[in-house]
């Protein structure tokens, strides 16, 4: 790895595996395309709510690390030994 654990956020390997966050590429940071369906993006009336599941799944993502997922992994496999 060329990261600590600690420093691998899940957006990270998300992106890495799935590419966007985004639920719409409209609202893609990293991909951004126009959708093929939509005549005028700017006026898009469900743009805005896309937009804001896309920040707060990247907030959430941003929060949970390689390192985390690991302590809980091993944590559920000790409760499961006893």
């Amino acid at each position: 790895m060329v990261q600590e654990p600690k420093k691998i956020a899940m957006a990270d390997i998300y992106r890495f595996f799935d590419g966007a966050i985004a639920l719409q590429p409209c609202v893609s940071q990293k991909f951004h395309e126009r959708c093929d369906d939509c005549p005028n993006e700017n006026a898009c009336p469900l743009k805005p709510a896309f937009f804001e599941i896309r920040e707060k799944t990247f907030q959430i993502m941003s929060k949970i690390t390689l390192d985390s997922l690991l302590q809980y992994s091993r944590q559920v496999k000790s409760r499961g030994s006893r």
